[in-house]
This record gives C-alpha cells, sequence and structure tokens, in this order.
C-alpha cells in the first residue's frame, strides 16, 4: 500500500499508478488489482503469461471528492465505461496493490510499482 497525502492531488489533479507483475506461466488465473480509496480502478486476470505492466490514472473532476479513471491500459477508444469515485483526496488517500492466486501452486509477484502525485489547482 501507499498512502497518498491529504490535499496533494489539488482538486483537478491526478494519481498515476505504475506497476510491473511476474508470474507462473499456467492457463490458472492470477488477479492483478490497483485500488484507490478501496475503489477498485484496475482488476486484470493474468493467464499463460510471465510478465505484465499496467498503468492507472485516477483524476479528481474539478473537487477534491470527485474522480475519474481509466479501467485499462489502453490509449484510445475503449468499449467500457470509465471508473468513477466520490474518496475525499482532502484527506489522505490509500493506494492497494494486491495480487490474487487461483491455484497455490502458482505465483504472483509485484516486481516494481510508481506512484505519482501530479497536483492541479
Amino acid at each position: 500500500s501507499v498512502v497518498i497525502p491529504a490535499g496533494a492531488m489539488g482538486p483537478n489533479g491526478r494519481v498515476r499508478i505504475t506497476s510491473l507483475w511476474s508470474a507462473t506461466n499456467s492457463a490458472n488465473n492470477k488477479t492483478m488489482r490497483h485500488k484507490f480509496g478501496g475503489t477498485n480502478y484496475f482488476a486484470q486476470n493474468m493467464v499463460a503469461h510471465l510478465s505484465w505492466r499496467h498503468e492507472t490514472e485516477i483524476l479528481n473532476r474539478n473537487a477534491a471528492n470527485s474522480q475519474i479513471g481509466n479501467t485499462n491500459n489502453v490509449f484510445g477508444s475503449q468499449a467500457g465505461v470509465p471508473n468513477s469515485s466520490a474518496v475525499d483526496t482532502s484527506a489522505a488517500v490509500t493506494v492497494l496493490l494486491t495480487g490474487q492466486l487461483a491455484n497455490a501452486a502458482d505465483t504472483i509477484t509485484l516486481e516494481s510499482y510508481r506512484a505519482e502525485v501530479l497536483y492541479g489547482a
């Protein structure tokens, strides 16, 4: 987990979370998640891959308690609607990165992550 300090985003700021995962190359699900203040902004099953890099951006919408963000790592058009939340960023917010296995014989490892806060007045 990473804590975003209270007020660090500003009313039009953003948080960019980048993660790199490695896993067992198997047909079993290995689920990676990025959560912002308890809201799930990214959940992806990794099947038959050895690694996965992902970037999530969460943006305040001219208020400290209204966010919107991407649902996957595609730049351009998407079939789904963006995720949204009402997390109060005037208070500290926890970003949580987790991995979950469908089969205990597999592995999933968070190799690296970066959480960038870009202030926006």
